[in-house]
C-alpha cells in the first residue's frame, strides 16, 4: 500500500504520545483523559480524511466544507492539546502551544 501521509502519520503520533503520557502501568484499566484524548485523536482523523477526500474530489472544491473540516480539526487538536499538557512536566519538554485557525 501507500506510505501514510504527514497528516495521517501526525494523528498516529498522536496517538502514540497520548498513550505514552496517560497510560500508567500500575492501573488496570484505561483511564478517562486517555478515552477523551483518543476521542480528539480520532476527530483529528475524521478531519483530515474528509479535507482529503474534498480535495480529491470532483470539481469544484466545496471550499465550506473543507473549511469546516478543517475548524474541526483545529478544534480537536487543541482539545487533545489540553488533555496531554497536564502530563508534560518542565523538565520533560514544553507544552504544546494551541493551533490557531
Amino acid at each position: 500500500g501507500r506510505s501514510p501521509g504527514a497528516a495521517r502519520s501526525a494523528a498516529r503520533r498522536a496517538l502514540l504520545l497520548a498513550d505514552g503520557l496517560l497510560i500508567s502501568a500500575n492501573s488496570g484499566s484505561l483511564g478517562r483523559e486517555i478515552l477523551v484524548a483518543r476521542y480528539y485523536v480520532n476527530e483529528i482523523h475524521f478531519a483530515t480524511e474528509s479535507i482529503a477526500t474534498i480535495m480529491d474530489g470532483a470539481e469544484p472544491v466545496d471550499w465550506a466544507a473543507a473549511a469546516d473540516a478543517w475548524r474541526l480539526g483545529v478544534d480537536s487538536y487543541n482539545s487533545f492539546f489540553a488533555v496531554v499538557n497536564t502530563k508534560i512536566a518542565p523538565k520533560v519538554g514544553e507544552k504544546f502551544v494551541a493551533i490557531r485557525a
